[in-house]
């Protein structure tokens, strides 16, 4: 991926800080017709950014957002619980997935679009399964946990997690391809 300046980092980063924050679950401006971001964000910060520090803060603010949202807005305690901590390996894997694409990134191509096809779903199914199975098995909200329960509500599940992912890729590829031509015509008229 093209390095960017600190000022467009922290201009990006402020932006999908703020897009997890507003679609997050519990938020107060959640809307009905956006999917929540956290697994698409995530993915993006390890696209854009290669630091780790990057990724704590995001665990950091989501972590923020469900306490306040359990102890000042009466949010339901239903997923917080032993297998919450599961959450930042689930992050982390969808961080991977973005720093895996950035490293094969080959620019605004027709191999970047494949590549990103191939790794992002990986990235989100695997976050995916262990959060699931993590709060399967580590919750204690079910009686008799099985592999077998855990993975098919998992299969159900997925298909939804992997849209939300697919929303906020799409649209970042759409912006991120419009911004690398607009620099790239900017560059070649001062160079002009």
């Amino acid at each position: 991926m093209p390095n960017l300046s600190i000022r467009n980092q922290l201009l990006l980063g402020a932006f999908l800080i703020l897009l997890l924050v507003t679609t997050r679950g519990h938020s107060v401006m959640t809307w009905e017709v956006i999917p929540a971001s956290t697994m698409g964000l995530f993915f993006l910060l390890g696209v854009y950014f290669r630091q780790v520090w990057v990724l704590t803060l995001a665990f950091a603010i989501i972590w923020t957002m469900d306490i306040t949202g359990l102890t000042w807005s009466g949010n339901t305690d239903f997923c917080l619980s032993n297998s919450y901590l599961f959450l930042l390996f689930s992050y982390a894997i969808y961080w991977a997935g973005g720093q895996l694409f950035a490293r094969l990134y080959a620019g605004e191509s027709l191999k970047s679009v494949a590549t990103l096809i191939v790794i992002a779903p990986i990235a989100g199914a695997l976050g995916y399964f262990i959060s699931a199975s993590s709060f399967h098995y580590l919750s204690g909200k079910f009686a008799e946990p099985n592999f077998s329960a855990m993975f098919n509500d998992y299969l159900m599940r997925l298909p939804g997690h992997l849209e939300g992912l697919a929303v906020y890729l799409v649209i970042a590829t759409i912006v991120h391809m419009a911004f690398s031509t607009w620099a790239k015509g900017r560059s070649h008229a001062q160079a002009a």
